[in-house]
């Protein structure tokens, strides 16, 4: 071997073992636990303050439009809710309602008239990405109270005349349970639009003396025990708190 190859083989055995030694010194040794040395325990998590964020007011957008170009169906609703971190929501709405169904060939007129309130919760998935917006679960209870009233036409073959009577039901109630999906979407500085999808269950309702209860206001109609509506609300968040 030449003397160059062998300098060069001395200089590379001490650069490698001088490497190796940097190297044990910068790893890092694993403490021992000493016998009888107590561990040291988790800190529990700190447990989420409730801070109220937003108050908002508002109403339902399909009742108007609704009631301006239909003559079956007149009513109103006022929604509300209260925002816990935008994670929670208390959410509260009423409303009332007039069903009319007639039948000019068969001669008779249905109404139902009455108020109805729905309450519950929803849940923000989105509490984490947004401080005002929201995409939502919730689960509300709805009850009404309404009256009913049928008016119809009886007609004698024999002869030949007509006579309109007219049946009422009153003091009526009703209650059923809906499962929630809605978003609140800020379209103008505190002016939000909630679109919302409603699945309902019929829970119970009252007996009735005359005739079968058609329409529900704030539930609908009553072929099925289970419906699904399209809700639109407008909602203004109240300028009364304060961001720090």
């Amino acid at each position: 071997m030449s003397e160059y190859f062998y300098k060069l083989f001395i200089v590379g055995v001490f650069l490698v073992f001088g490497n190796s030694i940097c190297i044990a010194q910068q790893e890092p040794k694993p403490n021992k636990i000493e016998e009888g040395e107590p561990k040291k325990e988790k800190k529990p998590k700190e447990k989420e303050k409730l801070k109220l964020s937003s108050i908002r007011v508002g109403t339902e957008m399909l009742h108007l439009i609704t009631t301006a170009v239909s003559n079956n169906v007149k009513g109103y609703e006022l929604n509300g809710d209260i925002g816990f971190n935008n994670k929670y929501f208390a959410v509260v709405d009423l409303g009332t309602e007039k069903y009319i169904r007639s039948n000019e060939v068969d001669e008779y007129e249905y109404q139902s008239n009455g108020n109805y309130i729905r309450a519950g919760f929803d849940y923000n998935l989105l509490y984490k990405k947004t401080a005002s917006e929201a995409l939502s679960f919730g689960l509300r209870y709805g009850t009404s109270s309404f009256n009913q009233k049928f008016t119809y036409v009886e007609e004698d073959d024999f002869w030949g005349t007509s006579q309109k009577y007219t049946v009422e039901d009153s003091k009526l109630s009703a209650s059923w349970i809906e499962l929630v999906v809605a978003f609140k979407v800020e379209l103008f500085k505190n002016i939000y639009l909630s679109p919302n999808l409603r699945l309902k269950f019929l829970a119970g309702k009252s007996d009735t003396q005359f005739v079968n209860i058609a329409d529900i206001p704030g539930y609908g109609n009553t072929k099925s025990n289970t419906r699904v509506n399209v809700n639109y609300t407008l909602l203004y968040k109240l300028p009364v708190i304060k961001k720090k």
